[in-house]
Formats: structure tokens, C-alpha cells, sequence
């Protein structure tokens, strides 16, 4: 899947005519500090597995990212 970091009611409509929805959950990721920073504006898209896609997209848990550039 590819993550996409936005603000979902401002730039939806943009991401999502080439495959990206909205996440509809928190996502967690850590910095290179090892500061974690939740965010809610993610979206996804499929890139390789459908069946990924679908099981990320229907977890309810806070996605984890693991490591972060920022």
C-alpha cells in the first residue's frame, strides 16, 4: 500500500480519482528522535496486494508506520 500524509477535507477530491481513500483511523509514526507523532489525515492506496489493502483499510487499530524522515 502507499500512505499519503494530508488534509483529507481539503485535498481529497484531488488524491482520490487515482486510488487513494481515506484511512479512517490514526496512524502512529516515529521520528528519528524517537518522538511518536499521531496523525489522522492519512490515505491509502493499493500499489501490489488488493488483499493488504483491504485487511489495512478494515483494521480498526492505530496503524503503525514504524520509522518516519521527519
Amino acid at each position: 500500500i502507499a500512505l499519503l500524509c494530508t488534509d483529507i477535507k481539503k485535498l481529497s477530491q484531488l488524491y482520490g480519482p487515482v486510488g487513494f481513500v481515506p484511512l479512517g483511523r490514526d496512524y502512529r509514526a516515529t521520528g528519528l528522535s524517537g518522538k511518536i507523532y499521531l496523525d489522522s489525515g492519512g490515505m491509502i492506496a493499493p500499489v501490489n496486494s488488493p488483499e493488504i489493502f483491504r485487511q489495512v483499510l478494515d483494521d480498526k487499530e492505530i496503524l503503525d508506520i514504524q520509522g518516519q524522515d521527519w
